[in-house]
């Protein structure tokens, strides 16, 4: 299914730092101080950065990227398609929204916005109450208490309810993990509860769970079951793929990526294979191994799903590309 197309030695991986589109692969050469980019619609660098910026140092663009270049030292603290959320670091810290639509700072604060930008709305999680912020202003639209849940068991101990991940948007809802057995969504308008899920067993085990905002389901995968919530009937579908996972001889450790209905993944140990499952299918549709690093701990250190290549960097810093045939 997919053939391996390159390998690129010195590698760091540097996409969540860089890039401002979760789908585009972004690496960091070591020896020659050169970016690797592909699927980027947009990269942003930091003046710290000045050694690799776009600016002074080659960029290798495979396809046409916006490069954006701040003399400010910052950090992203989260990004969607129309703006890039912000943290200033140095004496006085400032957080801010930056708008690629008018391509200029909308505004600034000493007031710590948050972590996630979905659609129009700042979402944050501070001492575990859920708020939301217009994201041109910094106003605050609605605040949603998570110790209205109690508390969680874990490890021997009990939590307060907190903030696993915002999963995203969803027909107007906010759909959040919180503790280790709670799915919530919350009405981005209203901010008031819409829609609860308490999972145990049904869900036990699960790695990640994640968001389908166009088919409209939660989803989530483990060695032994492939799970769908469907959104619009609050039904749980479970497919059992136990025995094509103990066939292809990799368990579900570590995801890669959700992208185009596949989900990547690896298992994060000694081991050197890594699969990709279907989600239409229901199984695993393809599997690979790093022969180079076998025995070695971790193996696989990072995997990336984008277009019809798939990325595996490994713990000798190289990285495979591997192409869809």
């Amino acid at each position: 299914m997919y053939k391996q197309i390159r390998e690129l030695k010195n590698i760091f991986d540097y996409n969540f730092k860089y890039s401002v589109d979760s789908s585009g692969i972004v690496y960091y050469l070591e020896t020659d101080l050169q970016f690797y980019i592909e699927k980027a619609k947009r990269i942003v660098l930091s003046g710290r950065d000045v050694v690799i910026d776009g600016l002074n140092r080659p960029l290798n663009i495979l396809e046409k990227t916006s490069v954006i270049q701040w003399e400010t030292d910052f950090r992203v603290d989260g990004s969607s398609e129309d703006f890039l959320l912000f943290y200033k670091r140095g004496p006085l810290k400032l957080s801010g929204v930056y708008s690629f639509l008018v391509n200029s700072v909308l505004f600034e604060t000493e007031e710590d916005l948050g972590r996630d930008i979905f659609e129009d709305k700042i979402y944050n999680d501070p001492n575990n109450i859920i708020t939301c912020r217009q994201v041109e202003t910094g106003k605050l639209d609605w605040e949603f208490p998570l110790s209205v849940y109690g508390t969680y068991f874990q490890n021997g101990e009990d939590h307060p309810m907190n903030l696993r991940k915002f999963l995203g948007i969803y027909e107007g809802v906010l759909y959040i993990r919180a503790g280790v057995r709670l799915l919530l969504g919350i009405n981005v308008s209203s901010g008031k509860e819409v829609f609860k899920f308490t999972h145990g067993k049904e869900l036990g085990g699960a790695m990640f769970i994640e968001l389908d905002s166009e088919k409209g389901c939660i989803f989530s995968l483990n060695s032994t079951k492939y799970n769908e919530i469907d959104l619009k009937t609050n039904a749980l579908s479970q497919y059992d793929i136990e025995e094509d996972i103990e066939k292809n001889k990799v368990n579900v450790s570590m995801l890669g990526s959700c992208e185009g209905g596949l989900i990547s993944f690896y298992e994060g140990v000694d081991c050197n294979r890594f699969a990709v499952f279907s989600r239409e299918e229901k199984k695993i549709v393809w599997t690979g191994e790093i022969e180079e690093v076998k025995d070695m701990f971790p193996a696989i250190i990072g995997m990336k799903h984008s277009g019809n290549k798939l990325y595996v960097h490994d713990i000798m810093k190289t990285l495979h590309i591997f192409e869809l045939e």
